[in-house]
Order: C-alpha cells, then sequence, then structure tokens
C-alpha cells in the first residue's frame, strides 16, 4: 500500500495512449486513449540510472510515476496537458492488492 504522502504527490492528470491494431488493410492509426491517471510531476531522469540503463538518445529522458492496475508497456504514450511523451521504460513494484507502483521512463524531444 502506498503511502500518503506518495499518493498526495500523484496529482496531475495524464492520458495514457496506445496504437490500435494494424486494420486488416496494412493501415496503423495514431495512438488513441485507453485510460486517464494519476501521475507524479514529470521530472528529469536521474543521470546515473540513464547511463546504467544504457539510454543513448537524442532525447532528454524524464520519468513518472502512477499507481494502478493497469498494464503499462513500453511503446504507449503519456499526454500531460498539451505534450505527449513515448513511454520507453517500465519497471513497476506489485502490491498485495493487485495495484503496481509504476515508473515510466518518458522520451522528450528537445529542439535547440
Amino acid at each position: 500500500m502506498l503511502t500518503p504522502s506518495i499518493q498526495l504527490s500523484m496529482k496531475i492528470d495524464a492520458v495514457l495512449k496506445a496504437h490500435p491494431p494494424t486494420s486488416d488493410s496494412g493501415v496503423r492509426s495514431g495512438p488513441v486513449p485507453v485510460t486517464n491517471l494519476k501521475i507524479t510531476q514529470v521530472d528529469p531522469l536521474d543521470p546515473q540510472l540513464a547511463e546504467r540503463l544504457h539510454f543513448q538518445s537524442p532525447m532528454q529522458m524524464k520519468q513518472a510515476f502512477t499507481y494502478t492496475n493497469l498494464e503499462i508497456s513500453h511503446g504507449m504514450y503519456l499526454e500531460v496537458g498539451a505534450k505527449e511523451y513515448a513511454i520507453s521504460g517500465v519497471a513497476a513494484w506489485a502490491d498485495e492488492d493487485g495495484y503496481r507502483l509504476v515508473q515510466m521512463i518518458l522520451e522528450d524531444i528537445v529542439v535547440v
């Protein structure tokens, strides 16, 4: 079970999106909403963790946490406000009630 302080930190509204299955004609549409989530603030990923995970990307890596019983996986998207992040990694810690604390590793394209 989550502590009250962690539960209080999950106050940001986000939309989890996924690509629907490819149609019979071979066309794959863009990601569609799956569900709404409450998440923590989207923060930069710890540089040591990114190095340990061997992330080599021109994108800035970020992270957010949520508490859910849904399957969240690599390749899904997280929309927070007007910004959409690709989920490039997921770590989950199970709870006895079927829910999990989920860390989502997010890709943020940085335009310079």
